[in-house]
């Protein structure tokens, strides 16, 4: 039997990413499918030994007939919720990335004093980082271009930090080329 991706994907995850994908699914926000959660308590009951497909659908649905559209529909959800965690867990160790996209759900939101706060404190997190590489100049271009499209949105009569943009923007481009 041919193992499914996510299946592999889980395998090769360690106890304490699996305990954390646990408590992901089991909150309603990122899941609200049971079926889903049994699905992965099956498989860590029986990640030893291999099941087949019908074994995990019974643990799951009971004695309702084998589906295989349905099963597949079941594990694409898991697939998918254990990406959605992947990318949690991985934003999760950029506190510079968590500050910009912060910057940004203000920005459109229009929040003046938190979006002038969160450029503050997106650009001291950026400071703190010990490389100025090309992901820094990245950052740094992006929070310049947030600026800037906060500045004309607002008010097309203030003037902008369009030099201030492009000079971040011509750090980031020569850093990639080196």
């Amino acid at each position: 039997i041919r193992l499914m991706k996510v299946f592999n994907l889980l395998r090769k995850l360690e106890k304490a990413k699996i305990s954390r994908f646990q408590q992901y699914l089991c909150s309603p926000y990122h899941n609200s499918r049971e079926d889903v959660k049994v699905l992965l308590e099956n498989w860590l009951k029986g990640k030893r030994r291999r099941q087949s497909p019908q074994q995990h659908w019974s643990a799951v649905y009971g004695n309702t007939e084998f589906v295989t559209s349905k099963w597949h529909l079941l594990t694409s959800r898991l697939f998918k919720l254990l990406e959605s965690f992947l990318i949690t867990e991985e934003l999760r160790q950029h506190p510079a990335t968590q500050q910009f996209y912060l910057v940004k759900a203000y920005r459109k939101l229009q929040e003046e004093q938190l979006f002038e706060k969160a450029v503050s404190d997106t650009g001291k997190a950026l400071e703190k980082q010990d490389f100025r590489n090309m992901e820094y100049w990245q950052y740094r271009h992006n929070l310049a271009y947030e600026k800037y499209d906060y500045i004309i949105s607002a008010n097309r009569k203030e003037q902008s930090n369009l030099q201030e943009v492009t000079d971040h923007f011509d750090t980031y481009f020569l850093s990639t080329k080196l």
